[in-house]
């Protein structure tokens, strides 16, 4: 699952809107109300929007991009970036 109908949710807010967000707008605003449920057709979309980046970037001759979690046996770049920014024990 995603995160985008909450996204959806906040976008449509008139209080988002308007610009009129704090540190406490979510609670404030989303308060007790359940998370917004994605539609049935959400993995449909998310299949086809992938398949639609793997598409365009075989025809820029870049290497279609790794599944979420990938990183073709390299290092993901933000595990490498945790690890500069902790100091060595």
């Amino acid at each position: 699952t995603t995160n985008i109908p909450f996204h959806l949710a906040v976008l449509d807010e008139p209080e988002f809107r308007a610009g009129r967000i704090d540190t406490g707008y979510i609670a404030r605003v989303f308060g007790d109300r359940p998370a917004p449920r994605p539609g049935p057709d959400a993995d449909l979309a998310a299949a086809l929007a992938a398949a639609a980046a793997a598409l365009e970037a075989s025809r820029d001759g870049a290497p279609a991009p790794a599944p979420a979690g990938a990183a073709g046996g390299r290092p993901s770049p933000w595990r490498l970036a945790l690890r500069q920014a902790r100091p060595s024990a």
